[in-house]
């Protein structure tokens, strides 16, 4: 997907939603720009705790698992009950 956009004359530079969207933008997201040959990479920056949002409340239906609980459920899916 193709966009063109004017550099107004204090410098802003608007870029459709839907281009943004197609390029795996999300409101929050923090935008690097880096100068690229000719160029700009735009690329979006996010912080670990921002990654991990998206996954917040995944398992409401669940209650908290200790970390022994959590690695015994892995093994169990994995077919390795009996490694230790």
């Amino acid at each position: 997907m193709k966009a063109v956009a004017q550099i107004e004359q204090d410098g802003r530079l608007t870029i459709e939603a839907e281009v943004l969207r197609a390029a795996g933008f999300v409101p929050g997201d923090s935008v690097e720009l880096a100068p690229m040959g000719p160029g700009l990479l735009v690329a979006p920056q996010r912080s670990v705790d921002r990654v991990f949002a998206n996954w917040a409340g995944f398992a409401r239906d669940r209650p908290p698992m200790s970390l022994d609980e959590i690695v015994a459920e892995q093994r169990e899916l994995r077919g390795h009950e009996d490694l230790d």
